[in-house]
């Protein structure tokens, strides 16, 4: 189906009654990598490197290498409980990789970086900070 929608942004700035807050909090709490699209050309890059980190009051922001060729146009942080690993943040490639709410204590972090398609190379290898 195509179509287009057109609206005025106006409504979603007035935040009437908390209603855009609400939404934020609850369906966008969490980041989130885009979806790959298949149909795009995939030149996932290698696997970058955490090499450094210092918590600075409630964040964890992190020293990061990039890996060879092809460059990576974003990354997407995650922190490994177990067997499980959850997306802690996303950001594009140049800008600081940061754990905006790490838990007390330490954590182990592995970043991974997207082509333009979003498609997700291989994890860094495994970080304590």
């Amino acid at each position: 189906m195509l179509g287009e929608v057109h609206f005025s942004a106006k409504s979603v700035r007035s935040n009437r009654l908390g209603s855009v807050t609400r939404y934020y909090d609850h369906h966008y709490a969490a980041p989130a990598l885009p979806a790959v699209m298949p149909q795009l050309p995939a030149a996932p890059p290698p696997a970058p490197a955490l090499t450094a980190a210092q918590r600075a009051g409630a964040a964890i922001t992190f020293t990061a290498t990039a890996g060879a060729e092809p460059a990576a146009a974003s990354w997407a942080l995650y922190r490994v409980s177990g067997d499980a690993a959850a997306l802690v943040a996303t950001g594009r490639s140049g800008s600081q990789v940061k754990d905006p709410n790490p838990p007390p204590g330490k954590s182990v972090y592995c970043l991974t970086g997207l082509d333009r398609s979003a498609n997700e190379g291989p994890a860094s290898a495994p970080f304590s900070a």
